[in-house]
């Protein structure tokens, strides 16, 4: 089969996760754990912000913004001023945009924020950044094994569908994404770019009240008895028994750690000295320590204590509500799906 597919195809949430595992395939003579965890956050920095290689390498640790009071009641950050290439001089053209920390590839981001002084990737000349030619080299190595072409438009495209494929976005909508903030020749409202909070929150909640979506592709990746659990679970939901959901995503969780615990030779690791098996949220503290899920998946699945809380301390209530059921019910597929791979169900 031919590796080379058309570029408006959408690859999936996991073969980016695949891409992002590969990193660590890489062979370096020095630094390898530095330079690995470099080239996933470059991975993850060119999907999220879905621009081209100029671009990002043109970021800064001061165009990212933590601290914004409105980003961070959306559960977001903000990228500021980033410079878009491609245009002819003196033309100067910015785009400041938000990114929603609900994505696991966030974490590859944020940690290496925390190893670097200026540039988001510098290269081995101090004050400059990495070059083109050095991750294209990166980009090179990775695709040899997969299934399909990288080439470089490849991240902003597969952004785009993204949004339209996962979220439902309209053409509006992401043509609003990417609306760019032009100095000194276009006037432009600086503060434009808050309405995306709004539309990627909107588009999620018309989306939640439709119905839940746990694609094929990856459902048939789990278990037998997790694939019968999260089948139950929707099946539950349209035919409106939500509270039936609470059990049934909790039995789901349990028993997908388990097995990869128990696949991978692992399970001693899941009982404490006495032979008691943990309650679960241990469970996925263990599983995140273990890299089956992200730190961020791992916060949130904890802090839904009415579905994945400790029984046996009784912090946890079972009256789910029905529109609680798909923003949680997301947050599982995605663990799940993260636990199970493409490449370990073949």
């Amino acid at each position: 089969m031919s590796r080379r597919t058309n570029i408006g195809e959408y690859c999936g949430r996991v073969n980016l996760y695949g891409l992002i595992k590969l990193c660590d395939e890489t062979q370096y003579n020095r630094h390898q754990d530095r330079l690995r965890k470099r080239n996933k956050a470059l991975i993850a920095t060119l999907f999220l912000t879905g621009a081209s290689v100029e671009e990002v390498l043109g970021l800064r640790k001061d165009n990212f913004d933590f601290d914004d009071s409105e980003a961070q009641s959306r559960n977001a950050f903000v990228v500021k001023d980033m410079r878009l290439f491609g245009y002819k001089k003196p033309k100067l053209v910015f785009r400041t945009f938000p990114i929603f920390k609900d994505d696991p590839l966030v974490e590859y981001l944020r940690d290496w924020l925390l190893e670097v002084d200026y540039y988001l990737f510098s290269g081995q000349s101090k004050g400059r950044p990495l070059s083109r030619q050095t991750v294209f080299g990166i980009i090179k190595k990775l695709r040899k094994h997969l299934k399909f072409e990288i080439v470089p438009k490849w991240f902003p495209q597969q952004r785009m569908l993204y949004f339209a494929r996962e979220l439902g976005w309209s053409k509006y909508h992401i043509q609003q994404y990417f609306k760019m903030e032009v100095f000194p020749n276009i006037s432009g409202d600086k503060e434009s770019w808050r309405n995306l909070l709004y539309i990627h929150r909107k588009q999620r909640a018309r989306e939640s009240t439709e119905k839940l979506i746990f694609p094929n592709a990856v459902l048939e990746r789990l278990p037998p008895e997790v694939i019968k659990t999260v089948k139950g679970v929707m099946l539950n939901y349209h035919n409106e028994y939500p509270r039936f959901c609470f059990g049934g995503m909790r039995t789901a969780l349990i028993d997908a750690i388990r097995i990869r615990f128990k696949e991978d030779k692992k399970e001693r690791k899941l009982y404490d000295a006495e032979g008691n098996e943990y309650g679960l949220p241990k469970l996925i503290e263990l599983a995140k320590q273990e890299r089956y899920i992200s730190r961020n998946l791992a916060n949130y699945l904890r802090r839904q204590v009415k579905v994945f809380g400790d029984i046996s301390l009784h912090d946890y209530m079972p009256d789910l509500q029905k529109e609680e059921v798909p923003a949680i019910f997301t947050q599982l597929r995605m663990a799940l799906a993260r636990m199970y791979p493409e490449e370990k169900s073949k």
